[in-house]
C-alpha cells in the first residue's frame, strides 16, 4: 500500500505559484512607481500575511493566494501613507492569484519524471495506491482528472483534506506497518512519522538539504528512479 501526495510529488505545481507571485510583485511596482519598496520588504510582508491567512483558512480556500497578494499591496500603501488604493490594482492582483488554479496552465505538463513508470510497476505488482492531498476538493480533482490519474488510483482511494493530520493515514490505511507515504513535503513527512508509517521523501531539488536526523522510517530520495529501485529491490 502506497499513499502519494499530489502537488510537487506526482505533478509539479510550485513554479505556477512562483511565476504568479513574481508577476504580481512587478504589477505592484507599476502601481507604486518610485515609491516601490525593496523586494525583500515585499516578500517579508507577503509571507507574514499569507501565513496568517493560512492559519485561518488552511489550504481549502482557493482565494487565499489572491487575498494574500491584495493584502500585501494594501499594507504597503498603508505603510507609505497612500490614502487611495488603486481599485484596478485589486482586480489585477486577484486575477494573478487565480492563475495557478487555471487548469490551462497544466496543458503542456506531464507527471514528474519517473512517476508513470513507478505507478505502473506498483499496479502490476498489486500494490494498492492512494492519493493523499490537501487543497480545495474541486481543484484537486480537476488536476487528478487532467493528468488521468484514475488509471492508477480508484475514486474511493483519493483523499482530499484541507489540512493533513496523522489520523487520515491511520483511518485510510489497510496496514500501517507495511504502508509507505511518498511526498516532497517536510510537513507531510512529519505527519507520516506521527502516524507510524514509512515515508519516501522526494524533495524538490532546491530544498534537498532538508535534514531529518537519524529516523529509520524516512528514506530521502533524489527522484522516482530511486523510488522505483527501492520498490523493485
Amino acid at each position: 500500500e502506497a499513499f502519494f501526495d499530489l502537488d510537487d510529488t506526482l505533478i509539479l505545481t510550485t513554479p505556477k505559484y512562483e511565476k504568479a507571485k513574481i508577476e504580481a510583485f512587478y504589477d505592484i511596482s507599476l502601481f507604486l512607481g518610485n515609491k516601490f519598496p525593496a523586494v525583500e520588504k515585499i516578500l517579508e510582508l507577503y509571507y507574514k500575511i499569507d501565513n496568517e491567512l493560512h492559519a485561518e483558512s488552511g489550504y481549502g480556500d482557493k482565494d487565499r493566494f489572491s487575498k494574500s497578494l491584495i493584502k500585501t499591496y494594501e499594507k504597503i500603501c498603508e505603510l507609505l501613507n497612500i490614502q487611495s488604493v488603486n481599485k484596478n490594482a485589486l482586480n489585477i492582483l486577484f486575477n494573478r492569484g487565480q492563475e495557478p488554479f487555471n487548469i490551462e496552465e497544466y496543458k503542456a505538463e506531464n507527471l514528474m519524471p519517473g512517476a508513470k513508470e513507478t505507478l505502473d510497476f506498483l499496479v502490476e505488482n498489486n500494490c494498492k495506491l492512494k492519493i493523499y492531498t490537501k487543497g480545495q476538493n474541486n481543484y484537486q480533482k480537476e488536476k487528478i482528472n487532467h493528468f488521468k490519474l484514475n488509471q492508477w488510483f480508484k475514486e474511493e482511494d483519493i483523499i482530499i483534506v484541507p489540512k493533513k493530520e496523522p489520523k487520515h493515514l491511520k483511518q485510510n490505511s489497510d496496514n500501517l506497518e507495511t504502508a509507505c507515504f511518498v511526498t516532497d513535503s517536510l510537513e507531510d513527512a512529519k505527519v507520516g512519522i506521527k502516524a507510524g508509517i514509512k515515508v519516501a521523501h522526494i524533495p524538490l531539488q532546491w530544498i534537498y538539504n532538508v535534514k531529518f536526523g537519524n529516523n529509520a522510517n524516512i528514506k530521502k530520495l533524489k527522484g522516482y528512479h530511486e523510488l522505483y529501485h527501492k520498490f523493485n529491490s
